[in-house]
């Protein structure tokens, strides 16, 4: 088992720091931050929805239209690139309708 990570070191068998290829661990690393980055800013919005129309009393689309500009301008100050806007538009489009929706059925029913 050992022989088979001979060519990580040196011909001697000691061992340098920074002979390691890296490249994988760079990736996966790159990918863990990419998805905490996504999760983050989706649970930001959505407790900054809640929160507004729960606690402060707030209208739910005045609370969506707040948090999809709290989007957006994160997604320009951390330099994201056009997926950012078109996912949180298309979310912030998807809640804003949903809700108008239901809004018109409970208008229908009640």
């Amino acid at each position: 088992m050992a022989a088979a990570h001979s060519s990580d070191h040196a011909a001697d068998g000691a061992y340098h720091r920074g002979a390691m290829d890296i490249a994988e661990q760079k990736k996966t690393w790159n990918g863990f931050m990419t998805a905490t980055m996504w999760v983050s800013a989706l649970v930001g919005a959505s407790v900054l929805i809640l929160s507004m129309v729960f606690g402060a009393g707030i209208a739910w689309p005045i609370a969506t239209l707040t948090a999809l500009a709290g989007t957006l301008i994160a997604g320009a100050l951390l330099g994201r690139g056009a997926i950012w806007y078109v996912v949180f538009g298309g979310l912030g489009l998807l809640v804003l309708g949903v809700g108008g929706l239901a809004q018109w059925v409970i208008g229908l029913l009640g």
